[in-house]
């Protein structure tokens, strides 16, 4: 059996209400026992502990979890998270720059509205800058439900192949040919990072 591809998801909060429980946990936990990915899953409300968790994903003893699996609200070009009732914006720019040189083999995935509805100059810049194998996201709004199924299919495609170039050459291609019109309708992007 092949090594499967873990997931290390950082979560925020989806609702100011604090009794309200919407996760993706439950769909990382039926991931992990329908097809055995391993995850970890930590919720995050404050960038210090964005940037902890980042800090930790990057250590070596994480590397058996190269997809990072940022499930935020979203902006274009950025992620959200609220600190005292005030939104604090996570830029792509900024997490390029976190992440220098660290993400080789790995990849972004930013399960958050219209983050990559942004110029495709950025998203080289944050791969280049990062060295990440690939970043991949939405364009516009999504809803929650929808997306998030649509996100542990692509983690289940991503499962058997090599985190390289080759490994995930017309992966794209391929996610349209097992998801069909979602793919179009959500508004997805994968972008590779040029091999130059």
């Amino acid at each position: 059996m092949a090594l499967k591809s873990g997931i290390f998801c950082l979560e925020g909060n989806w609702d100011r209400d604090l009794r309200d429980r919407s996760s993706v946990e439950p769909g990382l936990e039926m991931i992990h026992r329908w097809k055995r990915v391993p995850f970890i899953q930590r919720r995050v409300a404050t960038l210090p502990e964005f940037k902890y968790y980042l800090q930790k994903w990057v250590l070596p003893k994480y590397l058996r979890y190269p997809i990072l699996y940022l499930a935020f609200h979203g902006e274009k070009g950025c992620i959200v998270t609220e600190e005292r009732g005030e939104k604090k914006r996570i830029t792509l720019d900024n997490l390029g720059l976190f992440l220098k040189d660290k993400c080789e083999g790995r990849i972004v995935y930013f399960g958050s509205c219209k983050t990559l509805d942004i110029d495709r100059r950025r998203i080289n810049l944050f791969l280049k800058r990062t060295k990440a194998l690939a970043v991949c996201g939405f364009k516009s709004y999504v809803d929650w439900l929808p997306s998030t199924v649509f996100d542990l299919m692509v983690f289940d495609l991503m499962q058997g192949r090599a985190f390289d170039l080759r490994g995930f050459n017309n992966f794209d291609r391929l996610i349209r040919e097992r998801v069909g019109s979602i793919h179009k309708k959500l508004d997805f992007r994968l972008i590779l990072r040029d091999p130059h």
